[in-house]
Formats: C-alpha cells, sequence, structure tokens
C-alpha cells in the first residue's frame, strides 16, 4: 500500500518561517492544498514551493522537500 504525500500545515515545523511574507505564506499552504486534494503531484508542489520561498528560503525549500520525501517513503 502506497503512502500518501499529503501534508498537514500544522506538522511543518521550519526554522525560519517567519521569513516568509503573508503572501508567500498563504501561496505556500494554498500549494499545500492542491498537494492534498490530489490536483497536483508531488513535483509540481515541490516546484512551486521553490519558486515562492526563492532563494533567499532556501533552508524552507529543502526542510519542505525533505518532509515530503519522508511522508513518500
Amino acid at each position: 500500500m502506497a503512502r500518501s504525500s499529503s501534508v498537514k500545515p500544522g506538522k511543518i515545523h521550519m526554522p525560519n518561517w517567519s521569513h516568509l511574507s503573508y503572501e508567500q505564506f498563504s501561496a505556500f499552504l494554498a500549494n499545500i492544498k492542491e498537494l492534498n486534494a490530489q490536483k497536483q503531484s508531488r513535483e509540481e508542489t515541490l516546484r512551486k514551493a521553490e519558486e515562492i520561498f526563492g532563494t533567499d528560503n532556501k533552508d524552507l525549500y529543502l526542510s519542505f522537500q525533505g518532509l515530503l520525501n519522508r511522508n513518500t517513503h
């Protein structure tokens, strides 16, 4: 049985969460909702997350990527 790729926003603990603007945070939550609703793939979710976080928040992207990888194995 394959594991779901859904992510619960309340379960995410990222070190520099406060570095995101309100707009970035809202876009990230919308991105997770799309994944949870199975409207986009894990890969598309990661691509969008990388765009949302940008180069200044690469640590957040890597944390999120690790979380998704952990949930799919």
